[in-house]
């Protein structure tokens, strides 16, 4: 977060964790101005029903990378 904070950046990707960490570095980084996604908040109606069907370990690291190699068009998408 410091490195975030350092370089103005107002929304980071969380690529991993369980739900409730998440959870608590979110809350620590919106007291800070940071808003912090990760690949539930990012993908959405069939999208995320196939992710929801992916066993825990298929989840992690492919759609992290995709979602990184994507982050600016799909950042783009997200609901407001």
């Amino acid at each position: 977060m410091g490195q975030a904070l350092e370089h103005g950046l107002k929304v980071l990707f969380a690529a991993g964790g369980n739900d409730l960490d998440l959870q608590r570095f979110a809350t620590k980084a919106k007291k800070k101005g940071i808003d912090v996604v990760s690949k539930y908040d990012l993908l959405f109606d069939n999208d995320r029903r196939e992710l929801d069907n992916l066993l825990w370990d298929q989840r992690r690291t492919p759609i992290e990378r995709c979602m990184h190699a994507h982050a600016d068009s799909v950042l783009n998408r997200r609901p407001r």
